[in-house]
């Protein structure tokens, strides 16, 4: 038995506390905080093309000049339409 008595390996008693190990790329600079980013900036890019607004790419930055662009001219942004 373990310290807590309920289980019979400590492996059995972290398999029923639904204990994981995540990111273990954290020494490649790839962790939760950089992967939370990442989600938001595509997450914001497709809410942009959901309008029907074309940034220039998938970054924030991007994302939000395509944003304030088509509010400023009123009409969908489209970044592949630019001189």
């Amino acid at each position: 038995m373990t310290a807590c008595g309920c289980h019979p390996t400590y492996g059995a008693h972290l398999r029923a506390k639904n204990f994981h190990i995540g990111y273990c790329q954290s020494a490649k600079n790839f962790d939760k905080t950089r992967a939370n980013r990442i989600e938001h900036e595509l997450s914001e890019y497709a809410n942009a093309r959901a309008q029907g607004i074309q940034p220039s790419g998938t970054s924030l930055k991007q994302t939000r000049f395509a944003l304030d662009a088509s509010d400023r001219l009123g009409v969908a942004f489209n970044a592949d339409q630019v001189l």
